[in-house]
């Protein structure tokens, strides 16, 4: 396995497995196979006694009508969040600088840049 994937697997495992309460964010018209993987996962982890919510900014199409736990994606996240935690894959000293705006305390946006050689 790509070292970069298996670091980023090996991330992501860790932060499930210690995390009680699990967010997930399925993009905006998200295709069947999409909200199927997420799906799948809120399943999975909430099987596994995790506190989790999953959500989309659009309503679920008539494509994914039919799939098991449509029902439980949401528009918004509930409760307090505490912690965000965005991973995005990348090689060290490939990037330059992550910056963010933050619109109306809700909003952030990233920008990555990669060094130029």
């Amino acid at each position: 396995m790509n070292p970069i994937i298996q670091k980023a697997f090996e991330s992501l495992t860790s932060e499930l497995l210690s995390s009680q309460t699990v967010g997930i964010v399925v993009g905006e018209n998200a295709t069947i196979d999409k909200m199927a993987a997420g799906l799948s996962l809120y399943l999975s982890l909430s099987a596994g006694g995790k506190n989790v919510q999953i959500i989309s900014k659009s309503n679920p199409t008539v494509e994914v009508s039919n799939l098991v736990g449509i029902d439980r994606v949401g528009k918004n996240f509930e409760g307090n969040t505490k912690i965000l935690t965005i991973s995005v894959p990348y090689r060290e000293g490939e990037i330059e600088k992550v910056s963010y705006n933050i619109e109306r305390q809700i909003k952030c946006k990233f920008v990555c840049r990669r060094k130029r050689n």
